[in-house]
């Protein structure tokens, strides 16, 4: 069960040392703490599938610490106690825990224990993800597709989200690659897990290695705490890199690196971390064209070309225009709680427009207009002049 995260909770120095090694062997990412201020202290920065919890620590009670891990994480909790007593293990497992281990261990035992904690681990995770994912994308959750372009690009989403390769989105800004990415999420293996986004066009070479790798601070300074870069919250998950047409030399290489080993480091960081996740990136430019003037890493876009979709313009996909309109108009018309409708004059003008700014510039629009306009119904007067003239502005 390789690449899941433990953390373990054992004051005991030699003790920690063995449960680690054991379970190391077996593919578990074990951090072993010897206090419940540094389990504390850890799961404000980490997150973990799994907590190793020995009931007598220096600083305070396992039985009294476990409602705080509880609290902190959706990991399970499994209590590990030299003593024999049914009652301190029933009150343990009354406050949360999954199951425990007795002392001396039997690691066949254990193993059993931690399989069916993670996979009860995950499932929580899986349900608070979807309902997380649902309530964020409640107002725009459908991709509209009556042009048979976009009924070819939702054709290679139920495709890509079949698979674990790694995918390349094509289009321009504005056309929604962002929410292709989230589709193939939700509708893939990995929907359980986290999809982190980062916009690679928006941060400095400095920040944006930050973002992805996340950062430790340097010794004999105090200044930075440790960040965990979005290839680490993502992990089990998808990470979608939106412009990676915009990432330099050096945060590519590391890209590579990151994708071939599936292991990175932190900024500033002294340990290989592992990472077990699905890459999407979008680009509003060809990445070929780039890599042959050479801003782009040869062996990262072969890494990741597997899977290509290419997302229309609006102006592509004119039969979907009126389609996109009405909806935009439903969807953000119900916090006012009126109905609102557009006349097919003013449909027509819409559909007559080139929509530099794709369907990003039609929500905008929409948006605009539901605020300015008193009536319920949206005429060619109520149109921007930019619209009725084909002007963009």
């Amino acid at each position: 069960m390789p690449n899941y995260k433990v953390l373990l909770v054992e004051d005991d120095k030699n003790a920690n040392d063995i449960i680690r090694y054991r379970l190391a062997k077996d593919g578990y990412l074990v951090t072993g703490v010897f206090s419940g201020t540094e389990a504390i202290s850890r799961l404000e920065t980490e997150e973990y599938e799994l907590i190793l919890l020995d009931l007598k620590l220096p600083d305070i009670n396992g039985l009294d610490l476990l409602p705080k891990l509880k609290e902190m994480s959706t990991a399970e909790v499994i209590i590990v106690t030299a003593s024999n007593s049914v009652e301190v293990a029933v009150e343990a497992i009354t406050m949360g825990a999954v199951d425990y281990v007795k002392k001396p261990i039997d690691f066949e035992r254990m193993k059993m224990a931690m399989k069916r904690a993670v996979e009860k681990s995950l499932l929580t995770r899986q349900e608070l993800a979807i309902n997380k994912l649902v309530s964020n994308n409640s107002k725009f959750p459908e991709i509209i597709a009556y042009s048979k372009t976009m009924k070819t690009v939702l054709e290679s989403v139920d495709r890509a989200a079949a698979s674990n390769s790694p995918i390349i989105i094509y289009g321009e800004t504005g056309t929604g690659k962002d929410l292709i990415a989230r589709t193939i999420h939700l509708k893939s293996d990995r929907c359980w897990a986290p999809l982190v986004a980062v916009n690679c066009a928006n941060l400095s070479e400095r920040l944006l290695e930050r973002e992805l790798f996340g950062y430790e601070k340097e010794e004999n300074k105090g200044t930075d705490k440790l960040q965990r870069g979005s290839f680490e919250v993502a992990n089990h998950g998808t990470i979608f890199l939106d412009e990676i047409c915009q990432t330099n030399l050096a945060v590519q290489y590391k890209l590579v690196r990151t994708l071939e080993a599936g292991e990175f480091k932190r900024v500033n960081g002294r340990s290989m971390l592992s990472t077990d996740i699905r890459v999407i990136v979008g680009s509003s430019q060809k990445l070929e064209k780039l890599m042959e003037k050479g801003k782009f890493r040869p062996d990262l876009y072969h890494s990741l070309k597997s899977f290509v979709i290419s997302v229309p313009s609006l102006n592509e996909r004119k039969e979907d225009i009126k389609h996109l309109a009405k909806y935009f108009l439903d969807v953000l018309s119900k916090d006012s709680g009126k109905k609102r409708k557009f006349t097919d004059a003013a449909l027509q003008i819409l559909e007559e427009y080139s929509w530099p700014g794709n369907v990003r510039e039609m929500r905008n629009l929409v948006e605009r207009l539901i605020i300015i306009c008193n009536s319920d119904v949206i005429d060619i007067d109520n149109l921007p002049v930019e619209i009725k003239t084909g002007k963009s502005q």
